[in-house]
């Protein structure tokens, strides 16, 4: 099989396999959503009479065996093909002839990839949300049952003022509570669908309906302008990855305040045995 991109000049192997590095294995991960917004993007293309009723349902199928495949671990990209949305058009074509070039009428790899990557940030956002609410509601809980048992408070590594274990761990639940609006913010900022911006200029042709995929795909509105929605790849990432790193920040002063209170020199709490490692030589240590 040929790559996409054939040139009568081929690079280096070693070239291209430095620049693609395992960009298969990481695609893998946007499938299931490539699959999602193909299948709006389809149904779209039916309603408009781009494709007939018999093509989509045969696409649909398609799809519904990707994913069927996927969840068993059992759909590859191979090397030539370079990237999922390939990997997925061939796939289609070879089960369902044209109708599985026909797809991609109305829209471009870069709305396309665009669209997956929404779709996954708004996911894992949703989880990472769910995982912030139980975080705080368990130092909620402890600052309940234990929050006016007396502890010392440092500054500089020494002991400063008297505190509680509620003072402590609620700049945590404080901290988390923050985070979590940080979290919402970038939720908000990617449920805009990009899908028929194409490659920034969108589709002029002939009239594609972005409102109703828009409205399948579950995005709260679409991204209007074609141009931004392109020259927002990466600007909104980085709201995303700035939200986790404010969450990152959070865990990782916990993380170590726990770490030291376990110490000997301190001993105001025992770590269980599945968070400490042991020595090869040293029996008695249990190592956070």
């Amino acid at each position: 099989m040929s790559t996409l991109w054939t040139r009568k000049e081929a690079a280096d192997p070693w070239l291209e396999a430095f620049l693609s590095g395992n960009d298969q294995a990481l695609d893998l991960e946007l499938v299931p959503h490539d699959c999602r917004a193909s299948r709006a993007h389809a149904r779209m293309l039916q309603g408009i009479g781009v494709l007939t009723a018999d093509e989509f349902a045969a696409l649909d199928e398609g799809l519904s065996e990707i994913e069927a495949l996927l969840a068993k671990g059992e759909f590859a990209i191979a090397s030539e093909e370079e990237d999922g949305h390939t990997a997925i058009e061939n796939f289609l074509t070879e089960r369902c002839g044209d109708a599985g070039k026909k797809i991609h009428t109305g829209r471009s790899r870069n709305d396309q990839v665009l669209t997956a990557l929404r779709l996954w940030e708004k996911e894992k956002l949703g989880e990472l949300l769910d995982a912030t609410d139980v975080y705080a509601a368990a130092l909620n809980s402890v600052c309940q049952g234990k929050g006016n048992t007396a502890m010392p408070g440092y500054t500089h590594m020494q002991p400063a003022m008297p505190t509680t274990i509620g003072m402590w761990l609620g700049s945590f639940a404080a901290a988390a509570a923050d985070d979590r609006q940080y979290l919402e913010f970038a939720r908000q900022s990617v449920d805009q669908c990009p899908l028929g911006t194409a490659a920034g200029f969108g589709v002029p042709v002939f009239k594609i309906d972005r409102e109703q995929t828009a409205k399948e795909l579950g995005f709260a509105r679409v991204q209007s302008n074609p141009m931004y929605a392109q020259l927002s790849r990466g600007r909104l990432e980085s709201l995303v990855l700035a939200a986790c790193t404010q969450v990152m920040h959070g865990l990782n002063r916990l993380a170590v305040d726990l770490m030291m209170f376990s110490m000997r020199e301190f001993g105001f709490v025992s770590l269980p045995t599945a968070l400490c490692t042991g020595s090869s030589i040293m029996p008695q240590k249990r190592n956070p």
